[in-house]
């Protein structure tokens, strides 16, 4: 998507929209690197001690959690703002 469309420069909630869907990219990343296992194993292929390479990844971990909630909470947000979170079954189910 063209983050300089016109469409993310006409409102507050599609603003909100872009910057999620840009979210989405770095999410991606953090969460291929977050899936580095981490134990004795892996840390001697990488160079660095095991101690860094689990506080690397618990730096990660939270990193992830960061981006996934920028992401959630704008794509909610645009949903809820739009009218459309009626219209999925979770929102009438719970």
């Amino acid at each position: 998507c063209n983050l300089s469309s016109p469409f993310y420069r006409s409102g507050v909630e599609t603003a909100v929209l872009a910057v999620a869907l840009a979210a989405a990219f770095p999410l991606s990343w953090h969460l291929a690197l977050v899936a580095i296992p981490v134990s004795g194993l892996v840390a001697p292929y990488l160079g660095v001690p095991e101690s860094e390479v689990k506080s690397f990844h618990k730096a990660i971990g939270w990193r992830t959690a960061g981006w996934a909630a920028i992401h959630g909470s704008g794509e909610l947000f645009y949903l809820s703002y739009a009218g459309l979170l009626e219209h999925l079954s979770i929102a009438k189910n719970g």
